[in-house]
């Protein structure tokens, strides 16, 4: 018997260049992705086995064995090495020392260096809390200390827990060495860390002491161009910027981007090492600055400017402020060019809003200010190049919030943020001439008013119910020629939404996103059918919390259903483990039973309907899987009519399982 049509032989479709080959592998360097496309044909093989650059990345963890380390070794031949080495102390086997021993035997050949020994949040039954572990494997620790020798490494990442008692104090020769980023672990000696010219990029986050060593060392490394320095309010130390009084002008001549987060900081120390900063581009500070002890003054260097400043971010940790930093640098800071502002928990003069809300503004961030909204709102307006606007729970230091009737949207908005004052700052801000409620609905309107609608890809309210108008305002055209998705949370008993679409051309990853709250659900499902929007036509994705499911679909009664809707994506609930209340299993069976009954003679019309998943996002490690029975599922996926047959899945089988009926 003969077969016509084309050889049932294999043959070689791939003819490609090996480099072209070699550079889309290059892509995914896992061991196993690269030995699966080693199966393909031939050419694939040879690219894979003779590509020397395909295992130069070599991931180390528990499960990694001493046969896969030799291999990736030896098929990388003598290229430069990037390693991860992942582990959690004390946990550490006998064979993962022998990897890591191994590993570190080749250590001038790392380029890129990550150690990642953060634990698992919790409590361990045999090791005890987790903060109370502090050792690092001598296998790891012992290159990191002895002063060894770095010659081609350029990348080094060390991350720990917080501990105690660290366990080991570094000291690294690395003279290529270009980006430093350490998290939880300190450095006592900086003058035994020998890095060269070539630093450009020093991250110190979680840190619990940075002396006069770190500064010290600062003028080793002259083409420095960001310093990152953060304790994350850990730190019990003042951070003091000590520079040396000896120290040239291009100490810092290169820095360019300067973030602090550090509890409370000396403010003079600070002054002047900023005249060291000419270069500086962003400077993001979040701390509290106080004058040193025994001081009653503060100098400002007179040669102080900042005339390359495009960015500005100011954060504090308290409200009660030591000393207030946007009046100090106010005269440095006139002359800058900023373009990104954002201030946080900051009081605005008259004078500081003419200065620092100007039309070059790209970006602009206001979180718990304290100013003249009307004068805010109306200087706002003049940024007509502004893409991100964030109005964060402004307070009002005048009774009039309006400003003028005719307010200017701005043209080239791509995000937008407003959150309403909180009760607390609701009542500070209030007064007899505008009451709570009168002044967030002020705002929000003049918030609306800037916005170029319907063409704003991101719209985030908080705080606040969005009333018809500005549901309409906000949903308009969101499912025109879109797809999209939406998720319905309840807080406090109020629906949270949060709708993302996207276009065929655009794919997932981009289109427009709405965040907001609501009275009731039954309010967006009816804008959402309306022309202007095109939205539930448009839905093919829902995710809903499996109590609310009832709510939510007994609206469709009102509106054309879910012609498309093709996911629904039911949350399971939290349940507090402490007291005598029904658990998290039996909170979704009455759910589930309840959505059953009520649909027991109607049916939802879902066409295209083909999956149902039960998802538990917010459990906790120490809960049991959510036990929903099989039948009752099925009994729930009955409920919709669809052209195709419809799946029931779990979105992980460690928080919601499936049991069989009794």
């Amino acid at each position: 018997m003969s077969i016509s049509g084309p050889s049932a032989r294999s043959y070689n479709t791939t003819a490609l260049p090996f480099e072209l080959l070699s550079n889309v592998f290059a892509r995914d360097k896992d061991p196993g992705v690269l030995m699966t496309l080693a199966l393909v044909c031939h050419q694939w093989k040879d690219v894979v086995y003779q590509e020397a650059a395909l295992w130069t990345d070599i991931r180390i963890d528990p499960s990694t064995t001493m046969r896969q380390l030799d291999t990736q070794l030896l098929r990388s031949r003598d290229l430069r090495l990037d390693i991860v080495i992942t582990f959690a102390p004390p946990r550490v086997s006998a064979m993962q020392r022998q990897v890591m021993a191994k590993i570190m035997l080749d250590y001038d050949r790392i380029s890129r260096l990550m150690v990642d020994a953060r634990l698992v949040e919790g409590h361990d039954e045999e090791y005890g809390d987790r903060w109370m572990i502090s050792d690092w494997p001598d296998e790891i620790a012992t290159p990191l200390q002895r002063g060894y020798t770095w010659p081609n490494l350029r990348i080094l990442e060390l991350i720990t827990e917080v501990w105690v008692r660290q366990a080991f104090d570094p000291y690294i020769v690395a003279p290529n060495l270009e980006e430093l980023y350490l998290e939880g672990l300190g450095v006592r000696y900086w003058e035994l860390m020998e890095f060269g010219d070539a630093l450009k990029d020093i991250e110190m986050r979680r840190q619990t002491l940075i002396d006069h060593s770190f500064f010290d060392a600062l003028e080793n490394y002259p083409n420095l161009r960001q310093l990152v320095l953060d304790d994350e309010a850990f730190g019990e130390d003042d951070l003091y910027w000590a520079i040396s009084p000896l120290a040239g002008p291009s100490t810092l001549g290169s820095l360019a981007s300067l973030d602090i987060v550090w509890h409370e900081a000396d403010l003079q120390s600070f002054l002047t090492m900023l005249k060291f900063c000419p270069q500086l581009e962003s400077l993001s500070l979040y701390t509290d600055f106080h004058l040193g002890d025994g001081e009653s003054s503060y100098e400002l260097p007179g040669s102080l400017q900042l005339l390359r400043l495009t960015t500005l971010e100011l954060r504090f940790f308290s409200e009660k402020k030591f000393v207030t930093i946007l009046d100090i640098l106010s005269p440095a800071l006139r002359s800058s060019p900023i373009r990104n502002l954002a201030l946080r928990d900051v009081t605005m003069t008259a004078t500081d809003i003419a200065y620092l809300i100007v039309p070059r503004l790209r970006s602009l961030k206001l979180e718990s200010v304290r100013c003249d909204v009307g004068a805010a709102l109306d200087a706002i307006q003049s940024c007509q190049r502004l893409r991100t606007l964030v109005l964060d729970q402004l307070c009002s230091t005048t009774d009039d919030v309006a400003t003028n009737a005719e307010i200017v949207a701005l043209p080239h908005i791509q995000s937008a943020e407003f959150t309403a004052l909180s009760p607390r700052r609701l009542h500070e801000t209030a007064t007899a001439s505008q009451p709570h409620i009168a002044y967030d609905d002020a705002l929000l309107r003049s918030f609306f008013s800037l916005l170029p609608l319907p063409q704003v890809s991101s719209i985030t309210v908080q705080c606040i119910d969005l009333q018809l108008r500005d549901l309409l305002r906000t949903l308009e055209g969101v499912g025109r020629g879109r797809t999209l998705s939406l998720d319905i949370k309840y807080h406090s008993g109020k629906p949270i939404f949060t709708l993302e679409t996207s276009t065929p051309v655009d794919g997932p990853q981009s289109g427009m996103s709405r965040h907001f709250s609501a009275e009731t659900v039954h309010a967006v499902i009816v804008v959402l059918n309306q022309d202007i929007t095109m939205g539930l036509s448009s839905l093919v994705t829902l995710t809903v919390d499996i109590q609310r499911a009832v709510d939510v679909f007994a609206v469709t009664v009102l509106s054309i259903g879910f012609p498309r809707l093709s996911r629904l994506e039911l949350r399971m609930p939290y349940v507090s483990r402490l007291g005598d209340g029904p658990t998290a299993s039996e909170f979704a069976v009455a759910s589930l039973n309840s959505f059953v009954q009520r649909y027991n003679a109607a049916f939802i019309d879902c066409q295209c309907l083909s999956t149902v998943v039960f998802s538990h996002p917010d459990r906790s490690s120490y809960d049991d899987p959510v036990r929903i029975p099989w039948q009752l599922a099925r009994s729930f996926a009955s409920r919709f009519q669809s052209d195709s047959p419809i799946r029931l899945l779990t979105a992980d089988r460690s928080s919601v399982v499936f049991t069989p009926a009794e």
